[in-house]
């Protein structure tokens, strides 16, 4: 009397086992968690980082000047790669590098108003190469604030490599540095070129 056989040795086509189809997905699913998990977690970018080097303006303004800045933090969670007083320490320093305005005020006894607003912060793939994509957004108004003299949104991009850090993560920091250190010295140049009115 002939024996019934099981299923998979009666079938000409052989049953994969259900965990082999698992593994793209499970794969997949890795990898995204990685990715989010290094952008997540970059680290603030110094002040040092951001500060442009060999600033060359047109001509220097007189007047006091009043800085701040708005950094990255308002952009959502894990945006915080550019703080708001490290963005306006590196700020302020360049613009006093530069010798564009004649001082630097803390108070409100000024004669302008620059304001420097972190408005977009791209996400770089995790590779060797990373690659920062920013644009700020650029404001100059009078010592009271209601009268707009300049504005203008400036785009610039930041990239380091493993002789920079062999740490992901501090590459991704100094990129993001350098993006801004361009765009810091884009727009103290753009402003050493205009004309204000008495």
């Amino acid at each position: 009397r002939s024996r019934q056989r099981p299923l998979q040795e009666a079938s000409p086509y052989p049953i994969r086992p259900q965990s082999t189809m698992r593994i793209p997905t499970l794969a997949v699913a890795t990898l995204a968690l990685v990715s989010l998990a290094a952008s997540c977690s970059a680290p603030t970018a110094s002040s040092t980082d951001m500060l442009p080097i060999g600033l060359v303006i047109d001509q220097k303004l007189d007047g006091v000047v009043r800085i701040e800045a708005e950094g990255s933090g308002g952009m959502g969670f894990g945006n915080e790669r550019v703080s708001a007083s490290n963005l306006e320490t590196a700020t302020r320093q360049a613009v006093l590098d530069s010798g564009l305005f004649r001082a630097v005020s803390d108070s409100s006894d000024c004669d302008y108003v620059l304001k420097v607003r972190v408005a977009k912060l791209s996400d770089p793939e995790p590779d060797l190469f990373p690659e920062v994509e920013a644009a700020m957004v650029w404001r100059m108004t009078n010592a009271a604030g209601d009268r707009v003299l300049w504005e203008h949104t400036i785009q610039t991009t930041g990239k380091a490599d493993p002789d920079d850090h062999l740490d992901y993560q501090a590459r991704e920091s100094i990129a993001t540095g350098r993006a801004v250190a361009k765009n810091l010295a884009q727009g103290i140049e753009r402003i050493s070129k205009l004309q204000f009115d008495d």
